[in-house]
């Protein structure tokens, strides 16, 4: 059988699709490959077995069992897989291989240029622009989680032209959230994260957006560089935080001058007497 197969849930007892949360992903990636080989987006079948629309199928409609490794390492570690039939004969003899290698060329080239589309970046330190790595990302509404890498805080997500937004979390750090415009095949994002023991203010216009925010109170960051349009923001949660430990260091600053007024005019008092 020559065609592309995409993850599935595997869960069915009969053929059924099961679509993961980057469906729209994983079809691009099996067509980036038929598309480029020699005859599989004709959809041209072996004997005896289904033809496939442009040579790609969903893999719990063709059938369907549990325990796969596509299926672990895409909801174990966000990692995309996809299956490849190149050929009806399962075990293909010396003289074959030279003509599967002439047929599948160019789509494995095309397949492995698929790898440098999307968002990457690095998860960093917003106050010493230090890597956080281990950081758990995830594109809101696709309930996939990935990680940044432990050493360099790098994370890549392939993604379609689009607009998404980033949810970043990590421990000792505000969650932050990030709405990136994809207008292009790649784009680089640094997402800055700060230090939940850090108080921090800001002069920037306070502005809100009908999207992230939920408040006019939300602190909204705006910008735009080149093609790529950013809203960054963090949850009203932290924002009250926040609030409260400045003003909790301004009660206390308040307390101190109040102590001192008393103690000056009582060293007054008892000089006068």
């Amino acid at each position: 059988l020559r065609n592309t197969s995409v993850p599935d849930s595997n869960y069915h007892q009969k053929p059924l699709a099961s679509v993961t949360p980057d469906n729209d992903v994983f079809v691009h990636l099996a067509k980036s490959y038929s598309e480029n080989h020699a005859f599989m987006h004709q959809g041209k079948k072996c004997k005896g077995v289904t033809s496939f629309k442009d040579g790609i199928t969903n893999g719990a409609e063709w059938y369907s069992f549990c325990g796969s490794m596509q299926d672990y390492n895409y909801f174990k570690y966000g990692c995309m897989e996809i299956t490849l039939e190149i050929s009806c004969c399962k075990y293909p003899v010396q003289k074959y291989l030279e003509g599967l290698w002439e047929e599948n060329k160019n789509a494995l080239v095309a397949f492995c240029k698929q790898a440098g589309k999307g968002i990457a970046g690095q998860i960093l330190d917003k106050q010493t622009s230090l890597p956080v790595g281990n950081a758990n990302i995830k594109v809101v509404g696709r309930e996939m989680n990935f990680t940044s890498f432990w050493k360099t805080g790098e994370y890549r997500r392939i993604l379609l032209p689009g607009t998404y937004t980033l949810e970043v979390r990590a421990p000792g750090y505000y969650t932050k959230y990030k709405t990136v415009n994809l207008t292009q095949d790649s784009v680089i994002v640094d997402i800055y994260l700060t230090n939940a023991s850090m108080i921090t203010t800001t002069t920037k216009p306070v502005t809100t957006t009908t999207k992230a925010p939920k408040t006019n109170d939300d602190l909204t960051e705006v910008a735009v560089v080149g093609t790529l349009s950013s809203v960054e923001y963090y949850t009203e949660e932290e924002v009250r935080a926040e609030e409260l430990k400045s003003s909790s260091g301004n009660t206390n600053c308040y307390s101190i001058i109040c102590i001192l007024v008393c103690w000056v005019m009582i060293f007054r008092t008892e000089n006068i007497h």
